[in-house]
């Protein structure tokens, strides 16, 4: 799932060219509705979702002295919220069917902080946190969750804005 449908067709012709078969949503996952259809579509289609590897995540290229209450809100929308809105129906069937997967990438600005990234810090330091709390391990049934990240870039490197990746701002996330 990606809100890039423009993006998503382009992995989705990769994939061919490799005779791959690989099936793609466009969904903004910052809209919790939206989400939940997509979940549901994917499931009809396909069947249960056994491992769901979340790599969603987004962040413009301003310090936080810098920003205004309209892009905390977007930050927040694209690196949390939407990390809830995939997650919890996907662990919902997992748990009903006590099997599943799921792998979480998260920024290490999560874990060490970032910067001048103050509110994309506390939303990754949030899906660090999450993941290993909604483990259904504690429902007894037999998933798991885990989250990722690369190593941290030394301070000047990051602060030269070596962190972000290209195409960042076109889409806001992969799950």
């Amino acid at each position: 799932m990606d809100i890039n449908k423009k993006g998503l067709d382009e992995v989705r012709g990769r994939a061919r060219d490799h005779a791959r078969a690989l099936s793609t949503w466009p969904c903004d996952q910052t809209d919790e509705k939206a989400t939940i259809a997509a979940v549901d579509s994917i499931e009809k289609q396909l069947g249960p979702i056994e491992a769901l590897v979340n790599t969603i995540g987004w962040v413009g290229t301003t310090r936080f002295e810098e920003e205004d209450s309209t892009y905390w809100r977007k930050v927040i929308a694209i690196n949390l919220e939407a990390w809830l809105y995939v997650t919890h129906p996907v662990l919902k069937s997992m748990i009903a069917r006590k099997h599943g997967k799921m792998v979480h990438f998260a920024s290490d600005a999560g874990r060490v902080g970032t910067s001048g990234e103050v509110v994309y810090s506390a939303t990754k330091g949030g899906n660090h946190r999450a993941s290993p709390r909604a483990s259904p391990a504690r429902t007894r049934a037999t998933t798991s969750t885990s989250t990722a990240c690369r190593p941290a870039l030394p301070r000047r490197a990051a602060e030269a804005g070596d962190h972000r990746q290209s195409g960042a701002d076109q889409a806001h996330g992969t799950a």
